[in-house]
């Protein structure tokens, strides 16, 4: 048996993804619910579009101790099995960190978690973290005894129509949250974009799940479109458009959406005066793959 657990929607995905290329029925799937703007949301409804079997627990940030002790019962029966390889949503969770003192499994694999990857990967290679093997939809290459198994999306893509409209979008960021990025930057980033487009035919906005969209509401030519799933899932699955055009700053839609879709032109705005070392292997990646920089 292959133990998977996850906390976020991306993660999902890519368990759904190493569960059909692994083309094994006996897995456990952990999905954490943890009360965090609409993230638990569009993980049920990952859950309802992808058919997974799993199993939901609630662990919240503020309530860490009393939800564990809650689902004692459920840790007891993890804990107590041996797993063939156990798959971890990231490898930046606290949570994961310490669920993983008490499990055993022949193999231990992170998924992708963002472009949290790219920088955890940085520090592999500077040697100030241990190797870690990846599933991964990011070209990158192993180092020293690291194993990198590639994601390519093939079972979401099974679901692609050829046949759809198309319009441009710009995928938001939770800006509280962003390096290198201030709240007036951001939204000037938004500006430069929608004014290339009008009220009639407008840049159409997707916010992120925990995102304020009161920074966003005041700028002139764009629709706000709130979805209740992951924009990959959402284009893949839901919508009856493909994108033709997506801008953002920095957000992993920008990867994932231009490997799932062909034809897709991405476009990510840069800084020139608050780049840090953090974001510019973010950045550095993003010219190896063909996403177009605008630099402001």
């Amino acid at each position: 048996m292959n133990l998977y657990i996850v906390e976020s929607p991306l993660q999902l995905i890519c368990a759904f993804e190493s569960i059909n290329l692994n083309k094994k029925d006996h897995y456990l799937l952990l999905i954490r619910l943890s009360g965090r703007g609409d993230n638990d949301k569009h993980l049920r409804n990952c859950i309802d579009f992808l058919g997974l079997k799993c199993v939901f627990f609630t662990l919240r940030p503020n309530h860490v101790k009393i939800d564990f002790i809650f689902n004692l019962s459920l840790w007891i029966k993890v804990f107590f099995r041996k797993y063939e390889i156990i798959y971890f949503g990231s490898a930046c969770s606290s949570f994961i960190k310490f669920i993983n003192l008490f499990l055993w499994g022949k193999e231990y694999i992170y998924l992708d978690d963002g472009l949290a990857t790219l920088r955890i990967q940085k520090k592999i290679e500077q040697r100030k973290i241990n190797e870690l093997n990846f599933f991964t939809f990011f070209n990158i290459s192993g180092i020293g005894k690291q194993k990198i198994y590639k994601n390519e999306f093939n079972a979401i893509k099974n679901y692609l129509e050829k046949s759809r409209t198309h319009s441009s979008y710009f995928i938001g960021q939770p800006v509280e949250k962003m390096i290198g990025f201030s709240k007036e930057d951001y939204i000037k980033c938004v500006n430069m974009v929608a004014k290339q487009y009008s009220k009639e035919s407008p840049l159409i906005y997707i916010p992120h799940r925990v995102e304020d969209i009161e920074n966003i509401k005041g700028i002139s030519n764009i629709k706000i479109l709130k979805i209740e799933m992951p924009v990959e899932l959402f284009f893949i699955l839901s919508s009856n458009e493909l994108p033709s055009k997506i801008y953002s700053c920095y957000s992993t839609a920008l990867i994932t959406l231009k490997n799932m879709i062909p034809n897709v032109e991405c476009y990510s705005f840069y800084s020139k005066v608050n780049n840090l070392e953090e974001i510019d292997v973010i950045y550095s990646y993003f010219k190896e793959t063909s996403i177009n920089i605008i630099e402001f």
